[in-house]
């Protein structure tokens, strides 16, 4: 993945229409205009394919919407494309929400929405053994025709942990111990074992708790509970995160508001 900035201005320099969000990019792939720099770059430019317009809208451009091709180069200089890949660069473009800590898709804000492949459906029990720390894992396809033609086809994907709820019951204050409950739902048709839960959160939590919990059956909803005692009060973060043999690094996260103490007021 690629992480850059949008800042929202006024484009005196190309017209009204392309005002709004601008790529503003501090790790620059390669120079621009002999700097090591991006934009800004008009969003509704990238998306229109503008690519003649100020600043680099044809390198966002290609990053949004780059297809992978691999090749064979043989010592005689000819090439042979052997793998073709349209879905594996610009896929999903999101955004930190405002005010939390959850996930907004601006994919639609940078390109138009793309032609949808046949779908093949993989069992967990096809893939497990492939996952990576990250819960990526490659599909690879090898597609012939009749004229002894082949095409390799790649594709990553990076799946989605299951959700963690955190729910505090009562009021937070500084001084007072405060149960909070953590529900989730094993989303697998099989055991998780080895269940750990992690949880910190400064002001809210002195060093990180860690709790062993029992293993979960298929589909099974649990809910564990841990008493927290905040020391300093105001907007504060908890964070939970859930492992398993099976499951690695599921969070979850709470603003809490905490209270001072009567000693504050």
């Amino acid at each position: 993945f690629h992480v850059w900035n949008e800042c929202w201005f006024i484009r005196r320099d190309l017209g009204s229409y392309f005002n709004g969000w601008q790529v503003l990019d501090a790790t620059p792939q390669e120079p621009s205009g002999g700097l090591f720099c991006l934009g800004p770059t008009s969003v509704a430019a990238v998306r229109e394919g503008y690519l003649d317009r100020r600043y680099d809208v044809a390198f966002v451009f290609a990053e949004v919407n780059g297809d992978r091709t691999k090749w064979i180069k043989y010592n005689n200089g000819n090439r042979k494309k052997v793998s073709f890949d349209k879905s594996s660069i610009g896929q999903k473009m999101s955004t930190k929400a405002v005010g939390s800590q959850g996930q907004i898709e601006i994919t639609n804000s940078y390109k138009y929405p793309e032609e949808r492949t046949i779908p093949i459906r993989i069992s967990y029990s096809q893939y497990e053994k492939s996952l990576t720390d990250g819960n990526m894992f490659k599909v690879s396809t090898v597609c012939e025709d009749n004229q002894e033609g082949r095409l390799l086809i790649e594709r990553s994907f990076t799946l989605d942990n299951p959700p963690i709820i955190i729910e505090v019951n009562g009021q937070t204050k500084v001084g007072k111990p405060v149960t909070v409950d953590i529900l989730f739902v094993n989303p697998l048709n099989e055991d998780v074992s080895d269940c750990e839960l992690v949880m910190e959160g400064s002001g809210l939590v002195e060093d990180q708790l860690i709790r062993k919990v029992p293993s979960l059956k298929p589909n099974q909803r649990s809910k564990f509970q841990v008493e927290i005692t905040p020391y300093r009060s105001g907007s504060r973060q908890l964070v939970v995160d859930f492992s398993s043999d099976k499951i690695k690094n599921a969070k979850g996260y709470l603003l809490i508001d905490v209270a001072p103490d009567d000693s504050e007021e």
